[in-house]
């Protein structure tokens, strides 16, 4: 018995006294490995590693942009102290957290990862990425960045990156819906709009006429040629509910089918007067 205590005490000395917290030749790292929504969060940087662009400063500050949809992202920098050669610092990371992008600087020089910056999904309960962690990196990876953190533009990832949303997370309706767009752009094929026909169907039916739900599907009847079905679902939703979600996705599907600039500005103006709660950004000149 003392012979397996002493196994176990030397395991976590062992342990505690080669947790550098960065693996050799890491420049970046983070603990816990997979960062938790509403806990703390530590980060390194190891000047010493190669590749480190910042290795001879004397100061360090990181970065991080935290996503957290359906509320704005959280940009925090982070003064970090030296110990033992390795720069750290620790931040409570919030509940709502889901995806976080990671950059370092020190006075005008700033270590980026290359341009990729370094990046983590957020895990939520059960150790399961966040719910919408997967989606906001589809998002990023297909717009090229946010708040000034400028990100590389993959559309296969941005796909994978769906994909894995919707394995985790089958009813997340905005990640179903941010994959037919994605689908329809890429692969404008009639297999593409079969496969999101058949999906789209399966929704609607399911869908037991719930108007948020509709208003996410309607520009999708449009997309894929069924017109016909749109037209019924404005027509018999705008009729209980002339102010409803159905009735704006309607209006600003046809805003967005307008090439005019002039008009477009005009039927924007016209359509924030109307829906206050589902306002648009006004047309840009």
């Amino acid at each position: 018995m003392r012979r397996i205590d002493l196994f176990v005490l030397l395991a976590i000395t062992g342990l505690t006294g080669c947790s550098r917290q960065l693996p050799p030749g890491r420049v970046a790292a983070w603990q816990p490995g997979q960062p938790l929504a509403g806990a703390q969060l530590t980060l390194y940087y190891d000047p010493a590693a190669p590749g480190a662009i910042l290795a001879a400063e004397a100061g360090l500050t990181a970065e991080l942009l935290i996503v957290r949809a359906p509320q704005p992202p959280v940009r925090t920098e982070l003064p970090m102290t030296n110990k033992n050669g390795v720069w750290r610092a620790r931040h409570l990371l919030p509940a709502e957290g889901q995806f976080f992008l990671l950059r370092f600087y020190s006075g005008e020089k700033e270590d980026n990862n290359g341009g990729r910056y370094w990046e983590s999904i957020i895990y939520g309960r059960e150790m399961r990425p966040a719910r919408g962690a997967h989606l906001q990196k589809s998002l990023l990876l297909q717009q090229g960045g946010i708040e000034g953190f400028s990100w590389r533009q993959e559309p296969g990832e941005a796909e994978t990156e769906l994909e894995a949303e919707l394995a985790i997370y089958p009813d997340n309706l905005e990640a179903k819906t941010a994959l037919w767009d994605l689908l329809l752009r890429r692969y404008p094929l009639a297999s593409t709009r079969t496969r999101v026909r058949n999906e789209l169907r399966q929704v609607y039916e399911s869908a037991g006429g719930d108007e948020e739900i509709l208003a996410a599907l309607l520009p999708f009847f449009f997309r894929t040629g069924q017109e016909y079905i749109a037209r019924q679902i404005v027509a018999e939703s705008v009729a209980l509910l002339p102010r409803g979600p159905v009735a704006a996705a309607a209006r600003r599907w046809e805003i967005g089918q307008e090439n005019d600039a002039i008009k477009k500005a005009s039927l924007i103006e016209a359509y924030n007067a109307e829906f206050p709660q589902r306002a648009l950004p006004a047309q840009q000149p």
